[in-house]
């Protein structure tokens, strides 16, 4: 038998703080959070006409991610085990737009 970790919601951290930003689609490796070991929580919106491909640690390229996100999705942190490390993104070539950031602490 498989063993499972259950979390009940009541037990997940509850955030009072939020941290916004824009950061404009390019095609070379971009930071998208800084590392931070408070963060609880975060989501990231493609608000762009390309893919974004995020890494969860420094260096992102179209063949080096950890995520790929499609034009105008959104990507959250899994939780309850959050990454607090950095993040870095990159977009596909002709890339317009921008990703939504926001973090939660």
């Amino acid at each position: 038998m498989a063993d499972f970790n259950i979390v009940a919601v009541d037990d997940l951290p509850s955030s009072a703080t939020t941290v916004t930003s824009d950061v404009v689609a390019v095609t070379s490796s971009v930071t998208i959070l800084l590392a931070n070991a408070s963060r609880l929580g975060a989501t990231v919106y493609n608000d762009s006409n390309k893919a974004m491909f995020l890494k969860h640690g420094t260096g992102a390229t179209t063949s080096s991610y950890t995520v790929r996100v499609p034009k105008q999705w959104v990507y959250e942190l899994p939780t309850p085990l959050v990454y607090t490390g950095v993040i870095e993104a990159v977009w596909d070539t002709g890339a317009v737009g921008s990703a939504k950031v926001t973090e939660l602490a």
